[in-house]
């Protein structure tokens, strides 16, 4: 058994994060007792705006805000363990690691099977068998059905206009409709959606996006619509170990350890200025600065650069010195209109919207448009959860 300890920062406003502020502005431990001592060596762990939603083995449990009324708190308990869970405002959608999921409506906490509509009902009652939902958990059974030819649900993803689900016959769903099928030889890694935009990365590291990209959210140079995945062409032949779909905006590491961002900046989400200063000589000679707000939208790939402090800017044209003097991100996790960062010394690094101290900054009125360090450390191991306006840092007790 593992256990876990948990911290997290940002909104609170129903109870999500139980007795915490409503709005926290700095790391503070959140002890949820039914993670406490879990099998996986990683936590399930997503949060909406208005409620999270968490895994433990066979459990799923949802807290906070349901048809109007905060403060609330669920159980869901299934006949086989959870392998991923999504969340929007409206549903969240459980994926067990037999391959088969639900969706939850937060309204009417009505469950729906998923596959019913994507798959054959003959094949799918075969993997149900003996029980449908609830009953006495079996891993011979479920290794039975993992090992079988059926096709069954590997991943899921979900936003606010979009909820996707990808199969081991490498099949796309934006549900119900089917709208892509990747080549046999391509293994998906990772999918995760924005509000409506969706990316998936694969083993390899090639990235696809497809949905809106009305901020250039989608990477492509353009701000057209993709109704099926397209690889991000500024980004072949770098191979990619990580991305995070925010609100309207998208960040990568890649294998060389840089950040790449695109999408919508209008808070800072990216880390790229908000604002630029330049100087005007007026006709008679006088100098006077003026400042002027930077593009919003970025529709293509950016690198940024994160320096170490008390840099020597004159050591910049040594590309080795340059490296050596720049933090390199490992993992990235992004909220609504927030990005968060993991480097490989531990440090943690945030950028954009933080008005309710999601980037764990008292300073609530103001977008910080760089990234900069939080203090506080993550373990090798560690995880970074970012929510709608909240953010979890995760590490694996000792």
């Amino acid at each position: 058994m593992t256990s876990f300890n948990i911290s997290c920062t940002g909104f609170n406003g129903f109870g999500q994060l139980k007795n915490l502020p409503k709005v926290i502005t700095s790391l503070e431990e959140l002890k949820l007792e039914s993670l406490s001592s879990i099998e996986s060596q990683k936590i399930l762990l997503k949060c909406s705006w208005n409620y999270c939603a968490y895994a433990n083995d066979n459990d799923l449990y949802v807290c906070g805000c349901f048809n109007g009324n905060g403060l609330q708190e669920r159980r869901f308990p299934f006949e086989y363990s959870i392998k991923d869970i999504a969340c929007t405002e409206h549903y969240c959608i459980v994926l067990l690691t037999i391959g088969i999921a639900y969706k939850i409506n937060c309204q009417t906490f009505e469950l729906n099977e998923i596959n019913s509509t994507i798959i054959p009902r003959s094949t799918l009652d075969d993997r149900l068998k003996p029980s449908r939902i609830f009953g006495v958990f079996s891993a011979q059974r479920e290794n039975e059905l993992n090992e079988s030819k059926d096709e069954f649900i590997t991943h899921v993803a979900a936003g606010r206009s979009l909820s996707v689900v990808i199969t081991n016959k490498n099949n796309v769903y934006n549900l119900p409709l089917k709208v892509y099928t990747f080549p046999s030889h391509v293994k998906i890694k990772k999918i995760c959606c924005g509000n409506e935009h969706c990316l998936i990365l694969t083993t390899n590291g090639d990235l696809y996006a497809f949905g809106s990209s009305s901020r250039g959210q989608l990477g492509l140079g353009t701000l057209d619509t993709e109704e099926q995945p397209i690889l991000i062409e500024d980004l072949a032949g770098i191979k990619i170990i990580d991305v995070a779909a925010g609100g309207w905006h998208s960040a990568a590491i890649s294998a060389f350890n840089d950040c790449y961002v695109w999408g919508w900046n209008v808070n800072g989400q990216i880390g790229l200025p908000l604002y630029e200063t330049f100087e005007i000589v007026e006709k008679n000679g006088e100098k006077r600065t003026e400042r002027q707000k930077c593009s919003t939208v970025f529709a293509a790939p950016v690198i940024v650069n994160l320096p170490k402090p008390n840099v020597d800017e004159a050591d910049d044209d040594d590309e080795n010195i340059f490296l050596q003097n720049q933090y390199h991100p490992v993992a990235v996790s992004a909220g609504t209109r927030h990005t968060v960062l993991k480097i490989d010394d531990g440090s943690i690094m945030a950028t954009g919207w933080n008005k309710y101290g999601q980037l764990a900054s008292d300073q609530l009125d103001k977008d910080i448009d760089h990234f900069q360090k939080i203090d506080k450390k993550i373990s090798d191991d560690g995880q970074i959860i970012c929510g709608d306006w909240c953010t979890f840092i995760v590490s694996r007790n000792k």
